[in-house]
């Protein structure tokens, strides 16, 4: 078999590069994905016991993420994203109990009606506003900190910094403060709080992340012609004349390309090379890549025990809990569905499932005192041990650019080279940049 484009990998990045490329009347595009499912890691399915969607872990959107709003209106999936009213962040700490930031121009980092801090850590805050002031002209100052460390040089409280800075942080990074990258982390935070209201709104999927991310493009896919075939895992490379030639699969199979985009996770395209017969030292950065995990767990209640639609939590093993019924706006009042989210889970990750629910339980019986008249129905809990990428300060060096020392070979994911953390908007934005390269 022979094609003019070969795209590895049906998550976020490989439908991206698909979808533009198709756009832009490429005819010849096979899509292939080693496993059964398009979507990556962002995913959803059916729990069995209760019937409802439930997603491969709970993601937030933001205003900036403007590639992946451009990709859903392409696949026409925009309209279910519910906009958050008067944007803002609810938090619950142990010494202030709930309280509200008010997101918006104007008001980020200043708003002294935030509970969640004393009046001395929200002066503080200032400190921030006035680095982003000259932000990114002085991005060189830390390029080689933590967030931890750039949080500390800008003289933030230890308060300020639980109670406010760490769920953030451990939530766009997915990594622990004292490892993730300042420089990763100033870039978000000034493109989505630093850039105007829009840009600062909170978006959240009233459907499955299937349905919104997968489906429209699939159904778009098809019909520009595009071939998908999953459960198909490519091995290696055949190379010739310094250019691959083809991809072989684990079922045989070969198939001759003309252009080969890689949109595997780092790992796996290790093993492809480790495979393949081309110049294996211009890959050896994919050494220097490290993991960081993310727990999801889902629990059933008869009753409702949280008001708000999120709610990051600090000081606690739980990071951010979800109230699924108000997020997909379901009217059933037989069961009540929270969805909780514990990024870089690294003191989790070994436990067993029993444990990890009885840890989380513990959390919020201590948040919602009036989960103890709540009957547990059902639980489910997801690990992702590689999640993602673990976004060090060092690693910043050996993300490679979307075009390779191969001249047919060409890189997208969240991984690569794209200045940001791992997110949704990474790997959209290195699919999309693609295109451009053709």
């Amino acid at each position: 078999m022979k094609t003019d484009v070969l795209i590895i990998g049906g998550g976020l990045s490989g439908l991206a590069a698909a979808v533009k490329l198709s756009q832009k009347g490429v005819k010849k595009i096979t899509l292939v994905e080693a496993s059964g499912k398009l979507g990556g890691r962002a995913y959803s399915f059916v729990h069995k016991e209760t019937g409802d969607v439930i997603d491969n872990g709970q993601h937030v959107l933001v205003g900036a993420y403007k590639n992946t709003l451009e990709y859903l209106d392409i696949i026409g999936t925009r309209k279910f994203l519910s906009v958050q009213k008067n944007p803002h962040i609810n938090f619950w700490s142990k010494e202030k109990g709930f309280s509200t930031f008010e997101i918006g121009k104007g008001k980020v980092f200043s708003s002294l009606r935030f509970k969640g801090l004393s009046l001395k850590s929200k002066l503080e805050l200032k400190k921030v506003e006035k680095f982003f002031q000259k932000f990114p002209s002085n991005e060189n100052e830390i390029q080689k900190l933590t967030v931890d460390e750039w949080l500390n040089s800008l003289h933030q409280s230890t308060e300020a910094k639980k109670n406010f800075w760490y769920p953030i942080a451990i939530s766009v990074m997915n990594e622990l403060p004292e490892k993730a990258s300042a420089l990763l982390f100033a870039r978000s935070l000034k493109a989505s709080f630093f850039s105007g209201e829009e840009d600062s709104s909170i978006l959240i999927s009233i459907i499955g992340q299937t349905e919104l991310y997968v489906d429209g493009a699939v159904k778009l896919l098809k019909e520009s012609g595009v071939e998908i075939s999953l459960n198909n895992e490519v091995i290696s490379f055949g190379e010739q004349n310094g250019k691959i030639s083809k991809a072989r699969f684990q079922s045989g199979e070969e198939i001759e390309a003309n252009y080969f985009i890689s949109c595997v996770p780092y790992f796996a395209l290790e093993r492809i090379i480790e495979n393949s017969t081309l110049e294996k030292n211009q890959f050896l950065y994919l050494k220097e890549f490290q993991s960081s995990p993310i727990i999801s767990i889902y629990f059933w209640f008869d009753k409702e025990i949280i008001e708000q639609e999120m709610l990051g939590v600090c000081g606690k093993n739980i990071q951010w809990i979800f109230n699924r019924n108000k997020i997909f706006q379901s009217t059933n009042t037989n069961h009540y569905c929270v969805s909780i989210v514990i990024s870089a889970a690294y003191h989790l990750i070994e436990k067993p499932k029993e444990a990890i629910e009885k840890i989380c339980f513990d959390d919020l019986r201590e948040i919602f005192p009036n989960i103890n008249s709540a009957k547990l129905n059902h639980s489910l809990i997801i690990k992702e041990k590689r999640a993602t990428f673990s976004a060090s300060p060092t690693l910043e060096a050996y993300r490679p650019n979307s075009k390779t020392k191969t001249e047919n070979l060409f890189l997208a994911g969240d991984w690569i080279n794209t200045g940001l953390p791992a997110t949704i908007e990474g790997a959209i934005e290195s699919g999309f940049k693609i295109s451009k390269i053709f």
